[in-house]
């Protein structure tokens, strides 16, 4: 904290358009924010965090974004590190650890950040191996085990996700993902090789896919907290994650609080969240889980030591307090603060409940063919619909943009948030709004929400 202004300077290494959006929300009079962007030319632009692929393309980005950030954090006396995306993390992660700044280590960020390592971490009991895209299909065909799931060590916005049932899936979801995977692998390698423990971690330079076993039909949830200096574990917030029953890579979105599950099964879930910290070795940072229930055990699908940005306005509309702010004051190491705020865990009859719902196409051809844009922009306002961003649902794509699909489970072109005082009411707006703002009907289809029995 400056002491002669009595703000923290916060830092927010390469935000996307949801982090800058949030940070400019924060209190003046407590904060004083500072960025370090891609480049000068992205500051006052939408950027989404797919968008990155193309800075990482550049050699030296990220090496060269540690020296920049660690440069600025002694030069204007920078008192913590804020960050909301995957990218942003693991770059932030360097910094703090350079600088003595609070933060999660380097080590805790890739195991969250790099999938293979993360289910290895886990150590749980689902089959997990790999394959090297730059290898010969013959020395890893026999690995495979069938059905299986596909997937990136780096995973952005849910790309590159693919169910796999056979070895003609496999090659073709491979030609699609190789694309995406490319750039950040290039991109990420130049970090770890200079910072990270390569004889401990070899597969972080080696180009991969991961295969781990299929859980079929799993309930998936999330829990959302901090984990402090000492790795204690705090919840904030839950989710129940809506997948869609016609295509199990495609999470349509997720409802916040919990209301699939019992008071108990949840605390159950905050003890799971509690081991993996642990197993992650994460302190001094922002925890967002993502998990399966499947018969009665708790199967990591994600670990991310940041927040999710994007659903700070969800946060807001049933808590008062945004998921971006309960990051800052963690980074800030204002623990006091964090005390007075109150978890959400389990949804009451007749309480707000809310969600942040995903638009997806899975046509090729231009973003118009599949996307009514003025029903988005100005339309669904009437519905209730808005976003980090205010009234109105957050487009990931222009009009004239290209889609092509990359894996299994669609191409997200837009996400909105609604609030009802049910879950029928809810899932009923959803389903109003999906079918307005999609213009095909196979996509639309997609669409599907039934309640707990």
């Amino acid at each position: 904290m400056d002491s002669k202004t009595s703000k923290h300077k916060i830092l927010v290494v390469l935000p996307n358009t949801n982090d800058r959006a949030e940070a400019l929300k924060l209190d003046p009079s407590k904060y004083e924010v500072h960025f370090i962007h891609a480049s000068v030319e992205v500051k006052d632009t939408v950027v989404a965090t797919f968008e990155y692929a193309k800075f990482l393309a550049q050699p030296g980005f990220l090496t060269l974004c540690v020296d920049r950030a660690v440069r600025y954090v002694k030069e204007n006396a920078i008192t913590a590190v804020v960050f909301g995306h995957d990218l942003s993390s693991i770059v932030a992660s360097v910094v703090c650890q350079i600088t003595g700044l609070r933060g999660p280590s380097l080590v805790s960020t890739f195991l969250c950040l790099h999938k293979y390592y993360s289910r290895k971490a886990c150590r749980d009991n689902l089959w997990v191996d790999y394959i090297t895209l730059d290898d010969p299909v013959e020395t890893w065909r026999d690995k495979l085990k069938y059905p299986c799931f596909l997937k990136p060590p780096f995973l952005t916005q849910s790309k590159g996700m693919s169910v796999i049932r056979n070895e003609q899936e496999l090659m073709a979801a491979i030609i699609k993902v190789r694309p995406l995977v490319t750039p950040f692998f290039k991109g990420y390698c130049e970090l770890f090789e200079k910072y990270l423990d390569l004889k401990k971690f070899p597969l972080a330079v080696q180009n991969i896919m991961i295969i781990e076993e299929l859980v079929e039909s799993p309930d998936q949830l999330a829990l959302g907290g901090w984990v402090d200096g000492q790795g204690k574990y705090f919840v904030f917030e839950s989710w129940d994650a809506e997948l869609s029953p016609k295509k199990q890579e495609t999470l349509l979105g997720y409802v916040m609080p919990i209301f699939s599950k019992s008071k108990e099964t949840v605390q159950k879930m905050v003890e799971f969240v509690q081991e993996v910290a642990k197993k992650f070795d994460l302190r001094n940072t922002y925890i967002f889980l993502e998990m399966w229930h499947y018969k009665e055990n708790f199967l990591v699908v994600e670990v991310n030591c940041r927040c999710s940005s994007v659903s700070a306005e969800c946060n807001k509309s049933v808590q008062d307090v945004s998921v971006y702010e309960i990051a800052v004051l963690v980074a800030c190491g204002d623990f006091a603060a964090l005390e007075t705020k109150q978890a959400l865990l389990v949804y009451k009859d007749g309480q707000p409940i809310t969600g942040l719902f995903r638009v997806y196409t899975c046509g090729e051809g231009k973003a118009d063919e599949f996307l009514d844009f003025e029903y988005a922009r100005n339309g669904c306002t009437q519905d209730g619909v808005f976003s980090i961003t205010g009234p109105g649902a957050m487009l990931l794509v222009s009009g004239n943009s290209s889609i092509k699909q990359l894996s299994g489970n669609g191409w997200q072109l837009a996400y909105y948030s609604v609030v009802e005082n049910s879950v029928t009411d809810l899932f009923a707006r959803v389903k109003l709004v999906a079918d307005k703002l999609l213009l095909r009907q196979n996509d639309r289809d997609l669409i599907i929400y039934s309640l707990p029995e």
